[in-house]
This record gives structure tokens, sequence and C-alpha cells, in this order.
């Protein structure tokens, strides 16, 4: 997804470009800590480290807002919704 964006960044509008990047960058940070909590196990185990809820809560409280701003920010452009200004 991330190499597919950046990629073609330039024919987004810079808005929504930085909104999709922090997107991007959201769930990449959510997905390492993630592994990080299983790094060195080969089959599954208990979260000991409490990395799993720390990043299921980020993705969570983080991830909908950013993808709430960029659906709205697709319909502008599309004339789907008015444009604030």
């Amino acid at each position: 997804m991330s190499a597919y964006f950046y990629q073609n960044r330039i024919f987004l509008p810079n808005d929504a470009a930085d909104k999709a990047e922090t997107l991007i960058g959201t769930l990449r940070d959510v997905l390492i800590e993630f592994d990080t909590a299983q790094m060195g196990n080969e089959e599954y185990k208990s979260d000991e480290t409490g990395l799993w809820m720390q990043s299921y809560k980020r993705l969570r409280e983080e991830v909908p807002p950013v993808l709430n701003e960029l659906e709205s920010e697709f319909k502008k452009l599309l004339g789907v919704i008015e444009s604030d200004s």
C-alpha cells in the first residue's frame, strides 16, 4: 500500500496526501508494535508485554479519525459533498 501511495502521491492534493501519509505511518507503527510483542515466538503466546493492547488501542483511536478525514477529502474532490470554501 505504501509503495503505491508514494509512487502516486503527486496526483493527490496536498491535504489528502498528508492525511494518507499519516494513516500509512500510523498503521506501520501499530504493526511494528504488534510484531514486536511476538518477536522470537513461532507460536501464539499471551501478551505479557502489553504491546498488543497498546497497538489495538492506537489502532482504534488514531486510525478512524484520519480515515474519516480522508473520506471527506475524497468526497469533496468527487463533488459528492461541498467543500468548506
